[in-house]
């Protein structure tokens, strides 16, 4: 898990194991984003399971899954919801952490424009 912070209240990582989000709580995370469309790889955690697992531990758990390459202003949109909703910091996740970082430009852009 390579957590990098992109801002006061939100940071993303690689993609998180159901055994990483105790670590997850611990560091101060209130609030977790899955980017990552289940069935991408073979073994990787399904969102269903990651949720169980989040929500064991107290965390509000969001689905936002992006195909590469495709964000779309909705997704963008859902992102900034689920990060208003949450209770403090968020962490958003995918195989690498990029799509979670330019779906969080997107966002910001979008939260810009609208000022």
């Amino acid at each position: 898990m390579k957590i990098t912070r992109l801002a006061a209240d939100f940071s993303v990582s690689d993609q998180l194991q159901p055994e990483d989000l105790p670590r997850v709580r611990e560091a101060g995370y209130r609030a977790l984003v899955n980017n990552r469309p289940d069935s991408e790889e073979e073994g990787q955690p399904t969102a269903a399971q990651l949720r169980a697992e989040a929500h064991k531990l107290g965390l509000p758990y969001f689905y936002i899954p992006i195909v590469p390459g495709q964000i779309r202003d909705e997704d963008a949109i859902a992102l900034k919801d689920a990060a208003t909703a949450a209770a403090g910091p968020v962490l958003a996740f995918c195989r690498t952490g990029a799509r979670s970082t330019s779906l969080w430009k997107r966002s910001v852009e979008l939260a810009g424009s609208s000022e």
